[in-house]
């Protein structure tokens, strides 16, 4: 946080310096103010796609996905090579949005560009089979769940069941 706030004391129009003060914010559970640092970064730097992605992301963890997913897709647009944990992040979007298809096809795209090493293959797995599960999609997410518990023996489908019960409240 001091070393943010030193940059910014040092020149206040890094667009990158205020996007991670936002993060830091967000870490802390300060969302209204980190979305508020993320839109100085984006007024600063409005054709960056990773300042767009993370005001984004911090809008979805605020519990505003519907404000959310089209500044993800504007980040995707500005960031043409975008990386894989974009679209982890829109997947989530989806989700918390209760646009279940949209969020099995963006899982479903991520876990693509995660089985070629873009991100570990368990990560996108636990959304698809969020996805599936809200959907009703039965044998779907039992296949995912399979590989899931292939790749992490240890993980916790009741954690992963409750985690996500308190993203939805």
């Amino acid at each position: 946080l001091e070393l943010s706030q030193k940059a910014l004391a040092m020149d206040d129009t890094l667009p990158l310096a205020h996007a991670h003060l936002a993060e830091l914010q967000k870490n802390r559970g300060q969302y209204e103010t980190a979305i508020a640092e993320s839109r100085k970064a984006i007024a600063l730097g409005p054709n960056h796609g990773l300042v767009q992605m993370l005001l984004a992301n911090n809008l979805a963890e605020a519990g505003r996905p519907d404000q959310a997913i089209p500044l993800f897709k504007t980040a995707m647009g500005l960031h043409p090579c975008y990386p894989a944990v974009y679209l982890l992040f829109l997947g989530e979007a989806y989700l918390r949005a209760g646009r279940h298809e949209a969020a099995f096809q963006t899982y479903e795209m991520c876990l693509k560009r995660s089985r070629n090493g873009e991100l570990p293959v368990h990560i996108p797995l636990k959304g698809l089979l969020l996805s599936c599960m809200e959907s009703g999609r039965v044998s779907e997410a039992q296949q995912h769940a399979k590989e899931l518990f292939q790749l992490k023996p240890s993980f916790s489908l009741t954690g992963l069941v409750n985690v996500w019960g308190i993203y939805k409240e």
